[in-house]
């Protein structure tokens, strides 16, 4: 369950922060296509590339959706500017 969406330093929505503090990140320019499934209280399935440790767990999404059986792909970023 979506806890509050995970913003970049400029504003911009690029993931989520789950109630239990793991937090879904999309690639850069990817994530308006998904912005429902990053607001407060939205249950959310992603699957990707990801890190646990101490500080915590993080994902970078290749696929994204209100579960797992109805999880969609995740588009590549934008290139770096």
């Amino acid at each position: 369950m979506v806890r509050q969406p995970y913003y970049t330093p400029q504003g911009e929505v690029a993931g989520a922060i789950l109630e239990d503090g793991s937090v879904v990140l999309l690639p850069a320019g990817t994530a308006e296509p998904f912005r429902d499934l990053l607001r407060p209280g939205q249950k959310l399935a992603a699957a990707g590339p990801g890190r646990a440790g101490d500080a915590g767990r993080a994902l970078l999404a290749t696929q994204i959706g209100a579960e797992p059986g109805a999880m969609r792909p995740v588009p590549p970023g934008e290139p770096p500017r």
